[in-house]
């Protein structure tokens, strides 16, 4: 199993090689027909849903929020990434989100978009930022060639005081560093997600390892 070497203090670490989750985490709008444990991995078939709308199914979320002033937060999936000739409702997503409430966070994830019939072929990064329901800016960028099929994806969050900065990898070694947003005077829970929008089909991603350790 992949893991990031902890600087410091270990907070939280998950290999999903257990019969159940840890007690650290919550499964909000559980659906578990569409998810499963096995071979430590935790496997999600991903159904409709919308960030930007606070309905995702199985996001699963820390019970607690990140308290620590620095931390590095680091994942480790593998995601089908499917053909598609369709709009951005036509995509699967899996990553990291950092939130404060449904209408307030920030999260970090790669799309499924793989070789298409135009230029914009994926998959990509996408970091995005809501607060209080207003949409910043995207930060993106392509992770890849016209690729398809099962990939691996290295994800991880900076966290320096009230900065996250979002860094992609294909192999855990090489990083691309997709920008920085940050959130002042709010703590946020850690969770993963995976769906696809309205337009989309099911798409499979298997979280394999995630971490968040202390910096001093």
């Amino acid at each position: 199993a992949w893991v990031t070497p902890a600087p410091a203090a270990t907070l939280l670490t998950e290999d999903f090689n257990g019969a159940f989750l840890g007690e650290a985490w919550q499964v909000i709008d559980d659906s578990p027909d569409m998810r499963a444990l096995d071979e430590g991995k935790l496997s999600v078939v991903t159904e409709t849903g919308s960030l930007s709308k606070g309905k995702i199914k199985n996001l699963l979320l820390t019970r607690e929020a990140l308290t620590a002033k620095n931390a590095d937060i680091a994942l480790k999936f593998e995601m089908d990434i499917q053909s598609y000739g369709g709009d951005w409702a036509s995509r699967a997503y899996a990553g990291i989100i950092m939130q404060v409430n449904a209408g307030s966070f920030m999260a970090a994830y790669v799309t499924n978009y793989g070789a298409s019939y135009n230029s914009d072929t994926g998959p990509y990064g996408v970091y995005e930022k809501r607060w209080k329901g207003s949409a910043k800016p995207y930060l993106l960028a392509k992770l890849a060639g016209k690729k398809t099929g099962v990939m691996d994806f290295f994800l991880k969050i900076e966290k320096r005081s009230y900065k996250y900065t979002a860094l992609f990898s294909l192999d855990g070694e090489k990083w691309k560093r997709l920008g920085t947003f940050a959130i002042l005077n709010s703590l946020p829970k850690i969770g993963l997600i995976a769906y696809h929008g309205k337009n989309g089909s099911e798409a499979i991603v298997a979280f394999d390892d995630f971490k968040i350790s202390e910096v001093k």
